[in-house]
């Protein structure tokens, strides 16, 4: 178990460490001011749970002396050792873990900002946490998986952590920072009856360190707000209970604080390229000699083009245009069309162009006039590179109006490009839930399908009806049905010939994707045309 005094040499050392890391780093350049500061911060703090160790006295008469079978320094006896068959054995080991409420953590600070981002800091914390359950794991006996609740008392944490922060310079007023630090932290158990005797120690200083992350917010040059995230972490603390039993547990936290830190001592501004913009502003340095900046430090651009008044020889180009070196706007295909109106800037040379620097393109197809060998193809019909319109399976049906693309070379086809033997899902082609009822939609998409089948007269069809595997087999067999005839009848009473078509459901039997998630469900609940014969 540690002692207090035993810390002091090793807390001096840490502070002049903490001085000799501050005397010693070099500046640079940061968005804000540097210089000595003080903080105070708070927020809440989470406890992990923590294992603890113990031992029943190692004399006892089990089931008959009155003693306590777990008890937590500084707090009430938490297991009395009451009835027969005694719970536990003189001098037995036993395992508990503690569950705690969140609680608060508050803070002081010192520190040194510099303005290459290191901001080295000592801290004083306090943590606070309630006991809200104890659970009994091993050691027990027929108590050992009991949950004790509740437990009246609290863990308390004194820290002084000498931290090293670093400050991310962004060039506005929001600094995102990480860090890390280490120190002492004396941890102290209390809150309840009388248990803390002469005989129990309930406190012990430990090692501790904590790593985080954090933003900061500038307030105004001297102030500012931050908010971050810490995990804390020590060494294990151990502790003797009133009956000189020995008692170890754990220590690690996260909190989430808010603090507010005030520079009282910044550093006197330096202007190292004497534009007249301290550094710590600065978001430009090293700019040339008599040039004019602005409040940042930075060259002016009046015309916003990226290249400074003092090197610009086109001062006046409108906001947005692409510039060369020299400031003035570039015609990068030489079209005459310069590259802030030119919409296609890479036309070959000689290309006749509309307003807009693009190659002309008559038919609106997407491929220009220069290229295209079908000049004069329908609106919307996809074409070829050549500016043809697209037929991969050669049945005379366009690919843009195909619902069967690859056509065995020679089939006859109706005029949606689909075969005998072939098939296509009507896609959009729903129905109201666990109904045959087609929904609104779905009427205006068969409708197309019954101009598409009067035109081709010759061929049968079969309507097939699927679904997905939610629901039994004879139920989906039997839905499938229904809405398989319920398609038929629709087109029947849009004209089409009713001895051409044949209703047939197939349930859940025949998915086109593995039913693994609700998208593949709902692409196997489909209706779908098959080619029968001509």
């Amino acid at each position: 178990m540690s002692d207090r005094s035993d810390a002091e040499p090793c807390l001096r050392t840490i502070i002049a460490a903490f001085a000799t890391l501050s005397l010693a780093l070099s500046t640079g350049v940061l968005a804000q001011t540097s210089g000595w500061y003080v903080g105070v911060e708070g927020g809440i703090n989470a406890l992990d749970d923590a294992e603890n160790r113990s031992r029943t006295p190692d004399t006892f008469n089990p089931g008959t002396d009155e003693t306590c079978q777990l008890e937590i320094p500084g707090l009430a006896c938490i297991v009395p050792e009451t009835g027969q068959p005694a719970s536990s054995t003189p001098g037995e080991t036993q395992i508990s873990e503690s569950r705690f409420k969140d609680g608060l953590a508050i803070g002081l600070t010192i520190g040194r900002r510099y303005q290459s981002g290191a901001r080295p800091e000592l801290g004083l914390t306090f943590r606070e946490n309630d006991f809200e359950s104890i659970v009994l794991q091993t050691g027990f006996g027929n108590q050992n998986g009991t949950t004790v609740t509740p437990v009246d008392g609290r863990v308390r944490a004194m820290g002084l952590m000498g931290n090293f922060w670093y400050d991310m310079a962004t060039g506005t007023l929001f600094e995102p920072y990480v860090g890390a630090g280490i120190g002492f932290r004396q941890i102290e158990l209390g809150g309840g009856d009388a248990n803390a005797r002469d005989a129990s120690d309930d406190s012990d200083t430990v090692f501790g360190w904590q790593a985080g992350a954090g933003a900061t917010f500038w307030l105004t040059e001297m102030l500012s707000l931050s908010l971050d995230y810490r995990y804390v972490g020590s060494e294990n603390p151990s502790f003797k209970t009133s009956q000189r039993q020995p008692l170890s547990s754990e220590y690690a936290a996260q909190s989430l604080d808010i603090g507010l830190r005030y520079v009282f001592s910044p550093d006197a501004p330096r202007d190292t390229d004497g534009d007249g913009v301290p550094d710590y502003k600065d978001r430009c340095p090293g700019t040339p000699p008599g040039v004019t900046v602005n409040e940042r430090g930075c060259p002016v651009d009046s015309d916003g083009d990226g290249v400074p008044d003092h090197l610009d020889k086109c001062p006046n180009t409108p906001q947005g245009v692409v510039v060369d070196k020299d400031g003035c706007p570039l015609d990068s295909d030489g079209d005459g069309v310069p590259d802030h109106l030119d919409k296609c800037p890479n036309t070959p040379q000689g290309v006749v162009v509309g307003p807009d620097g693009c190659a002309l393109d008559s038919d609106g197809d997407g491929v220009p006039d220069y290229l295209d060998k079908c000049p004069n193809t329908p609106a919307g019909v996809k074409v070829d590179t050549q500016g043809c319109p697209l037929d991969l399976d050669g049945d005379g049906v366009s690919d843009d109006a195909d619902q069967c693309p690859g056509t065995p070379a020679g089939a006859e086809v109706m005029t949606d490009g689909c075969a005998v033997g072939q098939s296509q899902v009507l896609s959009g082609v729903t129905f109201e839930f666990n109904s045959a009822r087609l929904n609104p939609n779905a009427r205006e998409l068969l409708r197309l399908t019954a101009q598409t089948l009067i035109e081709s007269p010759r061929f049968r069809l079969e309507i097939q009806g699927h679904t997905c595997d939610l629901g039994g087999d004879s139920y989906n067999l039997k839905l499938s049905q229904q809405r398989a005839e319920s398609v038929r009848n629709f087109l029947v009473s849009q004209g089409v010939d009713a001895g051409r078509l044949e209703a047939m459901g197939y349930g859940e039997s025949q998915p086109i994707v593995p039913n693994a998630s609700e998208a593949d469900r709902e692409l196997n609940r489909r209706v779908a045309l098959k080619v029968l014969s001509k």
